[in-house]
């Protein structure tokens, strides 16, 4: 697809990979950022005075749908949604704190991107050439010990990605991105090797621009290759790659 001339909303993008994807974007396109962080959001339109920003919380339902017709509006019309928001629960699943943290992940990673997606529809169908973005993770594919919940909601948000590619097929891409942990504030507490948001971003773009769907970033395409020999493989590659510091 193209990657010029777009009209742009990125949830999660007043830091992290959705900033890092907006970066990317805005030269050749008119892209708005959205979160729940007003200072993030007044720092990253501050820093890249080309963004446009809207305060978002993706759990919230008629937030949600006012920010998407809005954004819809006066861009004249919406062609490419980036489902960036997301949250991690560091607990433990049976840790006193962990009900409430583990549905924070569910309501923001899974119903939020179901939610963004589903109202973007409309706006996207209409739109030449248009696409969702999905970010997925590595743990979709092979589950991170001490992150049950987050693992689950992402091998969700993959399941997802793959069964709207072919419900909309002919009518709006489906891109889905799965780097291995990533150098943001949610992975901030992990001692693990991490992949810069800029890296996730120029991948995507990438990929974009040849119609790859699916989206390895890092040594996930190592974990994916182990997971077709042994399950086991991938999940051990995977558990000795995340230690808690």
């Amino acid at each position: 697809m193209k990657t010029h001339g777009l009209k742009v909303l990125v949830t999660g993008g007043g830091s992290g990979i959705g900033l890092a994807i907006a970066r990317r974007l805005m030269a050749e396109n008119t892209v708005v950022v959205a979160g729940r962080d007003e200072a993030k959001l007044a720092a990253a339109v501050r820093n890249n005075p080309s963004l446009q920003a809207r305060v978002l919380d993706v759990t919230d339902e008629d937030q949600a749908r006012e920010a998407v017709d809005a954004v819809a509006r006066d861009l004249g019309g919406l062609s490419l949604l980036v489902n960036s928001a997301g949250t991690i629960a560091r607990s433990g699943f049976a840790d006193a704190d962990g009900a409430g943290l583990a549905q924070r992940d569910v309501e923001t990673n899974l119903v939020g991107s179901l939610r963004m997606t589903r109202l973007a529809l409309p706006h996207l169908r209409r739109a030449d050439d248009a696409a969702v973005v999905f970010l997925s993770s590595v743990v979709a594919i092979a589950p991170a010990p001490g992150f049950a919940v987050y693992s689950a909601t992402k091998a969700a948000v993959h399941s997802l990605a793959r069964s709207l590619r072919r419900e909309l097929a002919g009518q709006v891409r489906v891109f889905d991105v799965l780097p291995t942990w990533v150098d943001t504030e949610l992975a901030q507490s992990l001692d693990v090797s991490k992949l810069a948001p800029a890296t996730v971003a120029d991948v995507l773009l990438r990929a974009m621009a040849r119609d790859r769907y699916e989206v390895l970033v890092g040594q996930a395409g190592v974990v994916a290759l182990a997971n077709r020999l042994s399950a086991g493989l991938a999940e051990a590659l995977v558990a000795r790659a995340t230690r808690s510091a």
